[in-house]
């Protein structure tokens, strides 16, 4: 009864609910890799929105990219949601950003312009420094992703799907330190990609990764991962 007698929402309210909505329906299918992300994709708000949730849309669309392997577009969207938006250093936006480009470097093949992005926005805030992470594994500084690593872990406020993207990076860095995975850990990277919920985490994962994780658990579970990672 006291929901009726409050006022009617005004547009602006309603768009903003429509809005954030959208965005998590989006977030929801990227991270499942879902056969309907396109038509969720094209629901959010465009560059230029005033929409407070600007940053996560950028996230969501950024993400998208990377995990499907168009390093361009997810530069472009950073950019063009740059040039609309005043980042203020060390907000969430600013994290995002950060992070965007220094994967889209990095998977585009030009590590230069991504170490260059790394101290544009070091030390920047758990997105950014786990794509600086990525980065000094794909340079070959193990001990400076190591010790970046470990400093992202021992935040006892880091969330569930970040934990999981630093189980990720902790198996590429054991595959790269010792070239094999210890059974262990091949096994709890299978727990945390074979997860519906975490589909995406295996787009960020080297061919050999996936390929130890496969050989190196048991067979039947080798399968169910072969499966749930199969068009990535």
């Amino acid at each position: 009864s006291e929901a009726r007698e409050m006022p009617e929402p005004t547009l602006a309210q309603a768009s903003a609910t429509i809005s954030t909505e959208n965005t998590v329906a989006a977030f929801i299918a990227l991270e499942r890799m879902s056969d309907d992300l396109d038509e969720q994709l094209a629901t959010l708000s465009p560059y230029d929105s005033l929409d407070l949730a600007w940053p996560f849309v950028l996230l969501v669309r950024t993400r998208a990219h990377l995990a499907r392997r168009r390093p361009h577009d997810a530069l472009e969207a950073s950019r063009l949601t740059r040039a609309a938006h005043p980042v203020q250093p060390g907000s969430f936006a600013w994290d995002v950003i950060g992070a965007a480009e220094i994967d889209a470097h990095a998977e585009a093949g030009d590590l230069h312009a991504a170490r260059r992005a790394a101290g544009e926005f070091a030390p920047g805030g758990p997105l950014t420094q786990l794509a600086t992470v990525r980065l000094c594994l794909r340079e070959g500084k193990l001990d400076a992703a190591a010790l970046t690593l470990r400093q992202i872990t021992a935040d006892p406020a880091l969330s569930p799907a970040l934990r999981a993207e630093c189980s990720v990076l902790t198996g590429w860095l054991e595959l790269a330190q010792t070239d094999e995975l210890e059974p262990e850990s091949a096994l709890q990277l299978y727990w945390s990609c074979s997860r519906p919920e975490n589909r995406r985490l295996a787009t960020m994962m080297p061919k050999r990764l996936v390929e130890q994780v496969q050989g190196r658990v048991p067979h039947e579970l080798g399968v169910g991962f072969l499966a749930a990672t199969a068009g990535l």
